[in-house]
């Protein structure tokens, strides 16, 4: 996203020249540091349902479907990390919600900094890798409403026939049909270049504790089963947001 912005010119007043702005046709928003939008393109007016002028009347909490509070705190976490992601609803000009991708990332300019989101219709695709049935049931019914599409899976072989299309986060057990099938996937996955974020889900205590260190060496996100669903909504976010 970066690049969009650092091939865009910047009138006197501040705002990016309209011609070369709305040429492109992904939503793009961007505020001040404090979160009042300070321009929009013409795909985030189309997908939203504002004028130009009426999202310089707004700021970010002023469409975020989780709430002011919410939309405070993550832009205050973003302001510190430089960078922010997650799949969420967003108020459009008629109150309907509408699920986005939203990517932020702080663009510097010669003049100071503005802070651009990148909004898309498109579901972050999470592949969950598991032998149990009920827990692949379990995974949809909690992700698909929080606006990702979850693709489960329950073997190695057809969690590999997925990778020939987007995939977003893979979550994978470490014991399926053999003791350590989904850590020797792992490392398999990691060896061969795969550089999709890996999220472990296991209810396998003594494998997380025996090989701890290389799965952190692996850069893999571990949830323990049984689980809190806020904390693995969480773990979800950090690994997209890596």
């Amino acid at each position: 996203m970066t690049a969009y912005y650092q091939a865009l010119p910047r009138q006197a007043e501040g705002n990016f020249t309209p011609g070369v702005f709305d040429v492109l046709t992904d939503a793009v928003l961007v505020a001040d540091r404090r979160g009042r939008y300070i321009d929009a393109n013409r795909a985030a007016t189309a997908l939203l349902g504002y004028s130009r002028d009426e999202f310089l009347q707004l700021s970010v909490a002023d469409i975020c479907s989780r709430g002011s509070g919410w939309a405070t705190e993550e832009y205050e976490a973003f302001l510190k990390r430089g960078r922010w992601y997650d799949a969420l609803e967003i108020l459009g000009s008629d109150g309907s919600r509408i699920g986005v991708t939203a990517r932020a990332q702080v663009v510097n300019f010669d003049d100071g900094p503005v802070y651009a989101s990148l909004l898309t219709l498109t579901k972050p695709r999470i592949v969950v890798l598991d032998d149990d049935h009920a827990f692949l049931k379990l995974c949809r019914t909690i992700l698909e409403p929080e606006g990702y599409e979850c693709v489960t899976v329950r073997s190695a072989q057809d969690l590999r026939e997925q990778l020939g299309q987007q995939v977003d986060l893979l979550t994978v057990d470490l014991r399926l049909d053999d003791e350590r099938e989904g850590l020797d996937l792992i490392r398999a996955l990691r060896s061969e270049g795969l550089q999709t974020p890996i999220l472990v889900c296991s209810a396998s205590l003594d494998l997380i504790n025996r090989f701890g260190d290389e799965i952190e060496d692996l850069t893999c996100q571990v949830v323990s089963k049984p689980f809190d669903i806020d904390d693995l909504l969480a773990a979800i976010h950090r690994c997209l947001s890596s």
